[in-house]
């Protein structure tokens, strides 16, 4: 995501009266872990989508019939300004009765990470 687009959504999660295109954000490439994590996915032949719109955030990935969020947490996650996005994204995620996994990258295993995720839904 370019710096000017990426301040553009920083201030959107901290204010959310700003509006910038709440259409799938397909004009951003999927970074390298977000890839892993689709494959992985797509190997666990579970319907998910991703960049899922929640406003006024997006959901990495969404396995929406489980009410599932999967993020992958780049180091800038670690700034306080993205801490506190997270946190209040989290906290709404939470109210609607998501449950979010946080994948922290690269200090975590993508593919580990998403097979755990997978395996702790209950089959139907």
């Amino acid at each position: 995501m370019s710096d000017i687009s990426s301040k553009t959504a920083l201030k959107s999660h901290e204010n959310p009266e700003i509006k910038f295109g709440w259409s799938k954000r397909t004009k951003f490439e999927m970074s390298y872990p977000e890839k892993i994590a689709n494959a992985t996915l797509k190997e666990g032949v579970i319907n998910f989508e991703y960049e899922y719109p929640f406003h006024p955030y997006f959901i990495d990935f969404a396995l929406v019939e489980h009410k599932i969020a999967i993020e992958i947490d780049g180091q800038q996650h670690k700034l306080p300004e993205r801490i506190k996005c997270d946190n209040k994204k989290d906290a709404k995620l939470l109210k609607n009765g998501w449950k979010i996994y946080r994948i922290k990258w690269p200090e975590e295993n993508i593919v580990d990470a998403v097979q755990k995720i997978l395996a702790s839904i209950p089959s139907p």
